[in-house]
């Protein structure tokens, strides 16, 4: 059977790219890949995952499998010159903490991209999809119902150009892609000169592969070489000295060893094979809006920015998984097109502070005087407060305003604690979840949320109010809404209650999920919260008429 064609196409193969990909795939969304490049990239670049995106990669079904690849971040070795082989401190950038049970994954993962990417090709290529490397977008047009695409590729050392038409295309193709261009939208900000540093992943003998390695001289130089996950003596190097060049240094292998020398005073550094080897300057820019008409786009064609504090590739990912549930409904005709205006309404703010905390980041980490302060990379950065409270397409009816976006998009709470829940925030886990089978074992919520369908929570002691949220929901399209019972646990209910008209039935007997989606476990009456498939709160409401005002902010 021939593949069907493709209603979205999508522009860089990238964790951005292949997560927009793998988002719509499992949706039964046809989808083509392309990238430019002739092979999959190598080096480690954005190798650190922050917890939010390990949550996205977990409603994905690719947790399991970086866990098993990646490893947890290392801590930090800062040397004394001359000399460079006494410790004067060590500390981690983010203290190893205890997970708690509305946040399954507070560490963060480290996991080079280009493994990252190895392992999310091989879960797209399970579902049928491969990306087409050496294959690019050479212009594009669009109308109000397709886009027309125009492809070129090489076969035997020829060009061979293809013209397709899609509904959709997303553009993921870098800071220097072509998709922008073509829309015709600007790239606002600054690029720092004056700031250049060479970064190469290298293979050094000398140094062990449990610690983050760091030299400085005051404000003369700095050297970073951080091991990775593979423990394999190859180390990501970034660094920058007074009078170094490192345009020029990228070109000439023996100036970076020579420059590896000087600032570590360790001669006995054996520098051997550079996989890849690169100048770098920092480029603080991001787009007024994530698309026009109906092409998009994600990741650093949409947004750049330091990557002091690891939040590029982690912020590129979530761009596409918020795009991605919303594209999928629209291409199947179940919501309207105006929902993909909420891309750009709701990502937007977020990059935008997300600019102004890396670029804070990196002025402290290039200028400011050293302190383990200025290297500590926990709390809002692991980006488990960034929501959308302000957006149209929430509802919230226990809050009488909506909050701004300004200044709120990373939320406000420490790191594993949970603040008092609103429509646009992160929806928390909630274990302990008891089904009535007795076959069946004890679940949580993150079990149950999905990229493909909302999730409605009931909470509810009397099972016919939940049944009559049961049946009401199922006037919305089928499979769109999976509807959950949840229990108190505190309540004894007899052998012969159940809870009908739902698709699922728990009882919350740890008491985690009243606890988090701040329900009263003693209140009779009922509470709704309905989690979107991106995992984010969209509604918290009192009953059908409030189900009906959020889902008309979603279905046609």
């Amino acid at each position: 059977m021939s593949p069907a064609p493709p209603e979205v196409l999508i522009v860089g193969a990238g964790p951005a790219g292949l997560v927009a990909a793998l988002t719509l795939a499992h949706n039964d969304i046809p989808v083509r890949i392309i990238e430019k490049l002739p092979s999959p990239r190598l080096g480690q670049k954005g190798a650190g995952i922050q917890p939010r995106s390990l949550e996205v990669y977990r409603f994905l079904d690719v947790l399991p499998d970086l866990l098993w690849e990646g490893t947890l971040y290392p801590p930090m070795r800062l040397y004394k010159l001359p000399g460079g082989t006494e410790v004067l401190r060590e500390w981690y950038m983010v203290d190893p903490t205890e997970p708690k049970p509305g946040v399954p994954y507070l560490n963060g993962l480290l996991l080079g991209q280009d493994h990252l990417e190895a392992t999310l090709r091989k879960h797209l290529e399970r579902r049928g999809y491969h990306v087409e490397f050496g294959t690019e977008l050479v212009s594009l047009e669009q109308d109000a119902d397709r886009v027309v695409a125009r492809l070129v590729k090489k076969e035997n050392g020829q060009d061979v150009h293809e013209t397709i038409e899609t509904k959709f295309l997303i553009g993921a193709d870098g800071a220097k892609g072509i998709v922008r261009k073509q829309l015709g939208l600007k790239f606002q900000g600054e690029t720092r000169d004056g700031q250049h540093m060479i970064i190469a992943d290298v293979h050094i003998e000398g140094l062990d592969n449990d610690h983050w390695h760091m030299w400085r001289k005051d404000n003369e130089a700095q050297l970073l070489l951080r091991p990775t996950e593979r423990r394999d003596n190859v180390y990501t190097l970034m660094g920058w000295a007074a009078g170094f060049d490192p345009v020029e240094a990228a070109k000439d292998r023996q100036a970076v060893v020579d420059f590896v020398h000087n600032v570590t005073d360790r001669k006995d550094l054996k520098i051997g094979e550079f996989v890849w080897v690169s100048d770098w300057r920092p480029n603080i820019r991001m787009v007024d809006r994530f698309g026009e008409g109906r092409v998009f786009l994600t990741g650093d064609a949409a947004h750049v920015h330091s990557p002091t504090g690891g939040q590029g590739a982690n912020s590129s990912i979530q761009d596409s998984f918020n795009l991605g549930w919303k594209l999928a409904l629209v291409s199947k005709g179940l919501s309207p097109l105006s929902l993909l205006s909420t891309y750009t309404e709701e990502r937007l703010p977020v990059i935008a502070e997300m600019l102004e905390v890396t670029t804070n980041l990196l002025n402290r980490t290039m200028t400011g005087a050293h302190s383990d302060a200025t290297w500590q990379r926990g709390g809002a950065l692991l980006q488990l407060g960034v929501n959308y409270r302000w957006s149209s397409a929430v509802l919230d009816e226990r809050q009488k305003e909506k909050e701004e976006a300004s200044g709120h998009a990373y939320g406000g709470a420490a790191p594993g604690q949970v603040e008092a829940l609103r429509a646009g925030d992160r929806a928390p886990d909630a274990p302990g979840l008891v089904p009535r089978s007795a076959a069946a074992y004890p679940t949580s919520l993150f079990q149950v949320f999905k990229p493909t369908f909302h999730t409605a929570l009931i909470f509810a002691r009397d099972p016919a109010k939940a049944a009559g949220v049961g049946r009401f929901l199922k006037k919305y399209p089928a499979k769109s809404i999976h509807s959950v019972a949840v229990a108190p646990g505190n309540w004894g209910f007899g052998p012969h209650v159940t809870f009908e008209e739902v698709d699922a039935a728990f009882l919350d007997w740890d008491g985690y999920a009243y606890k988090h989606y701040g329900v009263n476990s003693d209140d009779d009456g009922l509470t709704i919260v309905v989690v979107r498939p991106d995992g984010v709160v969209g509604g918290i409401v009192f009953g059908e008429e409030g189900l009906e005002r959020y889902f008309s902010k979603i279905f046609a």
